[in-house]
């Protein structure tokens, strides 16, 4: 996905393939939340 706003907006067509890194860590904090809740409530 291109950058539209943000820092890495300025690289255009060179973000494209990226990670975010907001949205990895988003996804680490939800799959640690989700494999808690799997465990405290079967």
């Amino acid at each position: 996905m291109v950058s539209r706003r943000g820092r890495s907006a300025l690289l255009k067509d060179r973000s494209l393939g990226h990670l975010d890194p907001g949205a990895v860590s988003a996804y680490i904090v939800l799959r640690v939340v989700g494999a808690v809740l799997e465990k405290r409530c079967p």
